[in-house]
């Protein structure tokens, strides 16, 4: 009896298994907005590639054709965007930024890293944000550089929120513009969950906050 509640626990461990691995498979979503899971890989040089289960080609993954991918042993999700108030450093065309949160409001990440004459290099964390469109905008910071003052990205996020009373409020009373607290505010604006999580795949929120709550800019 015991042998055979042993091989049942197996079995279903492995059925549980096969179905988790199954629903975390990498994934793309084309241009034309069709999903297709698949497994994504990194080249040495070059752009990710992903591979469709049965086919022998691995594909260049290109903002024309792919506007976003996940990782799943990553926990990541990448999707194309277009910056608004592009420059010479921020052109108009699509760039592929790290998902944040998704919902409603969609928080995106990149980190911008420059490398000094003599061989330092320095990173800059930048967030975006958007609502109902792939156009974002810039919204924090780590830089004491940025493309709008700090008022009018903080006046922006407002205006995302509005339409929400709970957040606003919410907002408006703790007056916080740190990256934390932008987090917290964006998931309870799409889900109503007041409880902090880490973003995927980022450690980064939790660390900038304990440092500086300000997070620079």
């Amino acid at each position: 009896m015991k042998t055979l509640f042993t091989k049942a626990f197996i079995l279903i461990a492995i059925i549980s298994f096969a179905f988790t691995a199954k629903a975390q498979q990498d994934y793309i979503i084309t241009t034309n907005g069709d999903s297709i899971n698949c497994k994504i890989s990194f080249p040495l040089i070059g752009s990710p590639k992903y591979k469709v289960e049965g086919t022998n080609e691995s594909k260049k993954i290109k903002v024309d054709k792919v506007k976003e991918y996940s990782i799943a042993r990553r926990n990541q999700t990448f999707r194309a965007v277009v910056i608004k108030k592009a420059t010479t450093f921020f052109p108009t065309k699509p760039l592929y930024m790290t998902v944040i949160e998704k919902g409603k409001i969609n928080l995106y990440e990149m980190i911008y890293t420059n490398t000094s004459a003599n061989g330092v290099s320095t990173s800059t964390k930048v967030w975006y944000v958007s609502k109902a469109t792939d156009t974002v905008s810039e919204l924090k910071t780590t830089s004491i550089f940025s493309m709008d003052s700090k008022k009018d990205r903080k006046d922006n996020f407002l205006d995302l929120i509005k339409d929400n009373k709970e957040v606003s409020d919410k907002y408006l009373s703790e007056n916080k513009f740190s990256f934390k607290a932008i987090l917290n505010l964006v998931r309870l604006y799409n889900t109503g969950d007041t409880t902090y999580k880490d973003p995927a795949g980022n450690t980064s929120v939790k660390k900038d906050d304990k440092t500086n709550n300000s997070n620079k800019n």
